[in-house]
């Protein structure tokens, strides 16, 4: 059994993720603007929920496959090219690891994630998942950012997003109502009217 103070020394040495939203240092807010500017490339959003456009590359005939029927001396042709869409609904921020000053980890989690391919319809939603992972360090008197996506998260490592207009998005799943409308948000379950903006007012 652990002692009180190995306890205490172990849970300092282990990171602990905190809300983006509760940053307060400058410098750390900067380097947090950073990060969703870099989302922003490629994410388009619409009230809490966000869109990207990806393309998926079928394989090429493998020319060593001799149950191929394809003629030996035909070209080869070029690989067919797939459009998707990937809808994010409930997203967190989580500052992961810090030093100050120099290094800010991010991680972006998904209330719900949800895929249209070739004008299909919206799949059954991937629920409490890693988007992505985005690590701001310092350049000279800015920041730079870079995008880590690993096995653990839902794009994959090669994968490139583009941000869709809007009239391109495909329509919400009949069924499933998913995507959420641009006045709705995730609430962890499906897609709930959003809470009205706080007043200013207190109840007490």
């Amino acid at each position: 059994m652990l002692s009180a103070a190995s306890s205490i020394a172990a849970s300092a040495a282990t990171p602990v993720a905190a809300a983006c939203s509760a940053a307060t240092e400058p410098w750390l807010i900067e380097a947090i603007a950073t990060a969703r500017r870099h989302l922003d490339r490629a994410w388009l959003a619409v009230g809490d929920n966000l869109y990207a456009a990806y393309d998926l590359k079928s394989p090429q005939r493998n020319p060593f496959d001799i149950t191929a029927k394809a003629s030996p001396t035909a070209a080869t042709p070029p690989p067919e090219t797939a459009r998707g869409y990937m809808w994010v609904g409930g997203l967190q921020c989580l500052v992961t690891r810090q030093e100050p000053e120099t290094l800010v980890h991010l991680s972006f989690k998904a209330g719900a994630v949800s895929f249209s391919e070739n004008k299909a319809e919206w799949t059954k939603p991937l629920r409490d998942t890693t988007l992505t992972e985005i690590v701001v360090t310092r350049d000279g008197a800015g920041w730079k950012s870079v995008e880590q996506r690993g096995d653990h998260a839902v794009l994959l490592p090669d994968e490139y997003l583009r941000r869709p207009t809007l009239e391109e998005i495909p329509a919400p799943h009949a069924k499933r109502k998913i995507p959420c409308k641009a006045d709705q948000h995730w609430n962890g379950r499906r897609c709930a009217a959003a809470a009205p903006p706080p007043t200013g007012r207190s109840r007490n």
